[in-house]
């Protein structure tokens, strides 16, 4: 499958062409037929689909946190994920966003 990208203009002009093309009816249909589609929904949805799954990963990690400290155990990447049910590295992928964030007074240990 091959999607090609034209805005209304070069398409018009795409459309005038044909006729003096020797194309196979199938691929004349298809172009003269194709659909136009607005891929900034698309985009715009699979943005915000990307952006709640960030937040929730964040909102899992920082509940990790909060549930080692409260049992006194070591804050790190491995207990963090064992304690969230979530890889390792998805934790040192986001971790960092939130213990270097100054309102929240966490800090990263290490023994």
């Amino acid at each position: 499958m091959i999607r090609i990208n034209l805005n209304k203009k070069e398409y018009s002009e795409l459309i005038k062409k044909i006729s003096n093309l020797n194309l196979s009816e199938s691929l004349e249909w298809k172009i003269k037929n194709a659909k136009e589609f607005d891929t900034s929904k698309k985009q715009l949805a699979t943005k915000n689909a990307n952006k709640a799954k960030i937040e929730k990963s964040k909102e899992k990690i920082q509940n990790a946190i909060n549930m080692l400290q409260l049992e006194g155990r070591e804050i790190n990447a491995k207990n963090i994920a064992l304690t969230a049910g979530m890889s390792i590295i998805t934790v040192k992928k986001y971790m960092k966003h939130i213990t270097s964030s100054e309102d929240d007074g966490y800090r990263k240990t290490r023994k």
